[in-house]
């Protein structure tokens, strides 16, 4: 992988904190706490039931996947930051989406934020598989720049005294995320962007024409 520019010394509070940010914010944890919050916000009457699910389908196999390619060195580690080793997982993970995808549509419906948001994070995933045949994408600050736009939506909606802090706290996580894969040369600022953009994209497209 081409270089990302200058990484932080690996003793340094600061690199420490870059890896805390990675790994705090990484999409097998970040998917749940976004539907843990909209399921909240919505409070479907199968909510409980139904965040055991997401947890299987967002979070669980998605780990199991990538830790049996890890175990096999079919990977070199579980974030896959080789390009041309990524495909396999990505589809594996986009076949656990689409099965937690039918789970909430088959409890909840089809109407509101929580299959918006399991439909937002199967096409950004669909995408990201198909840009990363030519180019590296970073999945860590598209699956943050989704969560923050849906932080947006559920306080618009259900929250609205609170919107203007929740749209702040979602721009931090986006600069957190993006600053951390840079300085631990994860990724390039390119690749950051193009997450980024990808993510804000997916979640203001399905925000705007999924059916509410």
């Amino acid at each position: 992988m081409k270089k990302a520019g200058y990484a932080l010394p690996a003793d340094t509070a600061e690199n420490k904190f870059a890896v805390f940010i990675s790994f705090i914010l990484n999409p097998l944890i970040l998917a749940p706490l976004m539907f843990q919050l909209i399921i909240s916000a919505e409070n479907p009457v199968e909510g409980s039931g139904l965040m055991l699910w997401i947890v299987v389908f967002y979070a669980l196999v998605p780990f199991i996947i990538l830790a049996s390619f890890r175990l096999m060195h079919k990977i070199e580690t579980l974030e896959v930051r080789n390009q041309h080793k990524r495909h396999l997982p990505f589809a594996l993970g986009i076949l656990s989406y689409i099965c937690g995808f039918a789970v909430i549509l088959s409890v909840n419906g089809t109407h509101g934020l929580l299959p918006a948001a399991a439909f937002t994070l199967l096409i950004s995933s669909l995408a990201a598989a198909l840009i990363n045949i030519r180019w590296k994408i970073s999945i860590h600050c598209a699956a943050v720049a989704i969560a923050a736009v849906f932080l947006c939506g559920v306080f618009y909606d259900f929250r609205p005294g609170l919107f203007i802090a929740g749209c702040m706290i979602g721009i931090l996580a986006i600069a957190l995320m993006g600053w951390s894969r840079i300085s631990l040369q994860a990724h390039t600022p390119g690749q950051v962007a193009g997450g980024i953009l990808l993510g804000l994209f997916s979640g203001l497209m399905v925000l705007r024409f999924y059916p509410m």
